[in-house]
């Protein structure tokens, strides 16, 4: 057998058609949708049980889950739940980021924010 023998014939060519497609990302209503915003507690009682319970109150608005947390510490807590809202013990001046996702997480965020910087309606 010499080297020739082991030659194969050339493979016929094909043309490949381009693709016709294209990818779109497309927002369909109801998809779970993630939104968040850092504030700072700014009336000067801070978030004591009155705030506590309009926050508690404006979240249950939203059909989203709403989480609280203090980028100063490792603690993030359920928006809904009175008693977790004051383990975070935010005084005057605390930074809080609230977290929602859900369908109307950009309303739920928005809304908590105007509440927090509305000083709670207390001033």
């Amino acid at each position: 057998m010499t080297h020739d023998d082991l030659r194969r014939p050339p493979l016929p060519t094909t043309r490949v058609p381009e693709p016709t497609c294209s990818t779109q990302f497309v927002e369909f209503p109801g998809v779970s949708q993630t939104a968040s915003a850092t504030v700072t507690i700014n009336n000067r009682l801070g978030l004591h049980a009155r705030p506590a319970m309009l926050f508690v109150e404006t979240a249950g608005q939203w059909k989203s889950d709403i989480t609280v947390s203090r980028p100063d510490t490792d603690l993030t807590i359920d928006g809904k739940s009175i008693m977790q809202l004051m383990m975070l013990a935010a005084t005057q001046g605390t930074e809080l980021t609230i977290t929602a996702s859900g369908e109307d997480a950009e309303d739920a965020v928005k809304g908590l924010s105007d509440l927090i910087e509305s000083n709670f309606h207390e001033e």
